[in-house]
């Protein structure tokens, strides 16, 4: 089971320091790695959480589940230990560190205990995955491309694109800019509901829209 791993006590004459160390310990065939989490403003990641999964769409199942997902309750740093494989780097996973307000506050790594160099590091939203890209699927309806811009280059902040036809029914919605000042995507949409190419566009359910 992992857990903390021995005690090592260093104790010098009176009056000197009294320096105390806690290892941590992954089980057989799993490596520590020591992931950091700060918050600028103090408060804690307000719910953002990070995770490492694997690339199972349907059924995410976290590689470590005793540490999955991670946050910040409160306050302004937290250390903790996941345990990964030795071969991490040749498998299928993502990290995903975000899914909620104030993601600019946050900052976090993963360091492979005893490594140098952190194995990946960020901030809110973040998105890392060496999962394969699905094979595109050929529309059979009208295809539409959707260019999204933010003038402030910070994504969306949880707006939206909202499609509907000219009875206001749905076509389509969700496609956003999680972060950066541009995004494309591209949708099919069922061309005998989109009469002469019009149709109706909206965005919002965000912030600074």
């Amino acid at each position: 089971m992992p857990g903390l791993r021995g005690l090592a006590l260093s104790l010098g004459l009176c009056l000197h320091q009294v320096k105390l160390v806690l290892a941590y310990e992954c089980d057989a065939g799993k490596d520590v790695y020591v992931v950091t989490m700060s918050d600028s403003y103090g408060d804690g990641w307000n719910g953002n959480e990070l995770n490492i999964l694997n690339c199972d769409e349907d059924n995410p199942v976290a590689i470590d589940p005793d540490h999955n997902p991670l946050t910040l309750e409160d306050f302004a740093f937290a250390e903790t230990h996941v345990c990964l494989p030795p071969d991490i780097d040749s498998e299928l996973f993502k990290i995903t560190v975000g899914g909620a307000d104030w993601g600019d506050e946050i900052s976090w790594s993963i360091q492979k205990e005893g490594a140098f160099n952190a194995w990946h590091e960020g901030g809110a939203p973040y998105v890392y995955e060496t999962c394969p890209t699905p094979a595109p699927t050929a529309c059979g309806g009208a295809p539409y491309e959707i260019v999204m811009s933010d003038s402030f280059g910070d994504g969306w902040n949880g707006n939206e694109v909202v499609l509907q036809d000219c009875a206001g029914d749905l076509l389509f919605e969700g496609a956003t800019i999680e972060d950066g000042a541009e995004a494309t995507q591209q949708v099919c949409l069922d061309s005998s509901r989109v009469k002469n190419g019009q149709l109706k566009a909206q965005c919002g359910g965000g912030y600074w829209g």
